[in-house]
């Protein structure tokens, strides 16, 4: 079964200062994390929005599978790509001050228009 994982975070790096560098930055960045989403062989049609100027960001993509499948495949791409792109991931050590993403919000949509955002499944 096709599912539906739309994952929803902020990008923090250093001090959100507004500066045209900092903006540079983040928009190489999104350009880096949408590359790396396009070339994920396990997920369908990945879609990659962000605001430059605060760095909230938005996955989304589908995969094959039951649910826990399309959250390994969509979370295993997902921080491929942010790795790729230089971005920290939950876990991860940040003790130069580099890009950091903090989730604020992770579901699967379900076929049938159901979704889950809170169960065990999404805790990590």
């Amino acid at each position: 079964m096709e599912l539906e994982m739309v994952l929803r975070g902020h990008l923090m790096i250093g001090e959100d200062d507004g500066t045209a560098e900092h903006d540079a930055v983040i928009s190489r960045v999104f350009d880096q994390i949408m590359d790396a989403l396009m070339d994920a062989d396990e997920v369908i049609d990945p879609m990659f929005s962000g605001t430059i100027t605060t760095g909230a960001i938005e996955i989304v993509m589908s995969a094959n599978g039951t649910d826990e499948d399309v959250f390994a495949k969509c979370s295993a791409a997902a921080r491929t790509a942010l790795h790729a792109a230089g971005v920290c991931t939950p876990g991860w050590e940040n003790d130069d001050g580099g890009i950091m993403v903090s989730w604020h919000d992770k579901t699967i949509n379900f076929a049938d228009g159901g979704s889950d955002n809170t169960g065990e499944l999404l805790r990590a």
